[in-house]
Formats: C-alpha cells, sequence, structure tokens
C-alpha cells in the first residue's frame, strides 16, 4: 500500500478463499472516481503492492505455486508488462523503492527448505535484500541466524529501517497448509492471521490498546558497520513519514513517533496489520 505517481492512487492487494487481486482507489486529482481493479487467474495472488513514486510501475509480491513461495515482480498500474525480478525456491515479499535510486528495490527474502519428496518443511530466516534492476546485482542488507527482518524501508535521512522479530527455528516436517500459515506471520496480514488478529483486537481492545505482538518484536535501524539499534518494542506495522518521523502499530494502536523521540498517541485501530504514510 504505498500512494502512487499516478494521480495520486492508493494501490493495495486483496485477498479471499477463492480469488486475490490488486486494486487502486483514484488519487484527488483521478480523472475518474472508480476504483481501479485488476484480478489475475485464480491460481495467481499479488500481494504488498508498491507504486514507484515518479514512474508508473507497481512493484509486487506473486505467488503461483500452492507451497507458499513468492517472488518479486514489477508491473504497470494496469498489469501490462509483467516482469518477474528475483527468483529461487523463496518467499520474497515487502518490495519498497528506494528514493534517489528509481531502478533500486528493497524486499524481504527467505529461502524454503524441503525434504526428500520436495515438500516444504522449514523456511530460513527472512533477510532483506537489495536489487539493482538495471544490472540484475543483488546484495545483502541485513541478515541474521536469530532473527527475521522485515519490511524494509528507507528514511528520508538515507538510512535503512525494518522490523525485527526472533527467528522461529521452524524445521519440523510440515504440511503444506501448515507452512503457508506459518509464512502469513504478521507481515501480511493475509487470511488466518487476520482471522486471528480481529478475534484477538476484539478481546484486548481498549483505551489501553495492549499489543499483539510481544516486546521482542522491534523497529530497527540499520547504520553502516552497526548492529541494528532498537527504536521502538512491540511494533506489528511501521512506515515513515516525509518529515522523517515513525508511524508504528502495535496491531491496536497507531502512535508517531517524532525526529526528535516525542511519541504520541494517535488513534486505536484493532486489528491493524499495515501502515502507509501520506503526508507529514
Amino acid at each position: 500500500l504505498r500512494r502512487a505517481s499516478y494521480a495520486g492512487a492508493l494501490p493495495h492487494s486483496l485477498e479471499s478463499d477463492d480469488m486475490g487481486g490488486l486494486l487502486a482507489w483514484p488519487g484527488a486529482v483521478a480523472a475518474s472516481r472508480e476504483e481501479q481493479r485488476l484480478f489475475p487467474p485464480s491460481h495467481v495472488r499479488f500481494g504488498s503492492p508498491e507504486a514507484h513514486a515518479e514512474r508508473q510501475e507497481v512493484a509486487v509480491s506473486v505467488s503461483v505455486d500452492p507451497d507458499g513461495s513468492s517472488q518479486i515482480a514489477v508491473m504497470g498500474p494496469d498489469g501490462s508488462g509483467l516482469l518477474q525480478v528475483t527468483e529461487g525456491d523463496s518467499v520474497d515479499l515487502a518490495p519498497h523503492w528506494v528514493a534517489g535510486r528509481p531502478r533500486t528495490l528493497l524486499f524481504q527474502s527467505a529461502g524454503i527448505g524441503r525434504n526428500a519428496s520436495g515438500e516444504p518443511v522449514s523456511l530460513a530466516p527472512f533477510s532483506i535484500e537489495q536489487i539493482d534492476l538495471e544490472t540484475g546485482k543483488l546484495t545483502t542488507r541485513a541478515e541474521s541466524p536469530r532473527f527475521d527482518y522485515l519490511c524494509p524501508r528507507v528514511g528520508p535521512d538515507g538510512l535503512l529501517y525494518s522490523l525485527r522479530r526472533p527467528w522461529s527455528g521452524r524445521t519440523a516436517a510440515m504440511r503444506t497448509s501448515a507452512l503457508r500459515d506459518f509464512l502469513a506471520a504478521p507481515v501480511q496480514g493475509v487470511r488466518a492471521l487476520w482471522r486471528w488478529l480481529r478475534k484477538a483486537a476484539a478481546r484486548l481492545g481498549g483505551e489501553d490498546a495492549p499489543g499483539l505482538v510481544s516486546k521482542r518484536w522491534e523497529l530497527v535501524c540499520h547504520r553502516p558497520g552497526a548492529e541494528p539499534r532498537p527504536l521502538a518494542r512491540a511494533v506489528l506495522a511501521f512506515d515513515i513519514t516525509p518529515d522523517g518521523a515513525f508511524l508504528v502499530s502495535n496491531g491496536n494502536a497507531v502512535d508517531r513517533i517524532d525526529p526528535d523521540g516525542t511519541r504520541r498517541r494517535l488513534c486505536t485501530a484493532p486489528g491493524l496489520t499495515q501502515l502507509v504514510a501520506l503526508g507529514g
């Protein structure tokens, strides 16, 4: 979910039991007030779309295989010119265009482990990868054998930020459906997790808005040559405003953290799994 360069539209993905699609709410200057909708064949699922700030392009994760693997692709707002830019037996999610580098994408990636029969049985820790679409060069920006690094963002200061959570270390044999549930851990807010979040939010909601994730889920800053530095804990989703403030959610509320560290509650929002900053 990211405001697009084309007439200020807001592209987002939608998934149900039977189908998935890519949609875009029209912007204030759009010629038409109708929502744009792109529905691929039922076995194809689009996720985590991010529109380019300057070009009429959308980066998405695309899943075709029923085992949960997915790759990053780039296409036009109407679905034309779909180009897969990552490959491999992996789960590639959450693409993010790097400001000032118009042909560079960040994304999170984890390899899938399989048994001798080819069935998925495990998932490696998610790392943050960077790809140059002009050269195809792939660079690992953040990785750890103990943590997942998720939802990469580059702030106005040029630094990399991400969510960090403990890696589960799951290696036992898993059914395909179980792996899909595991892959759906609170990053995308897909079906199984969304149902759980709604129920949990209904139980936990209130003025205090306790979080839906533990304090070990952290927003961290990655500085070259240094260990990631935690900025906030119990974070399920975040985004960065143009003036460098952070919007963070624990799943039940949204806070703003200003560049000077001042933090204030903006609203309660039970079951919120994704944030997008539209302005300062």
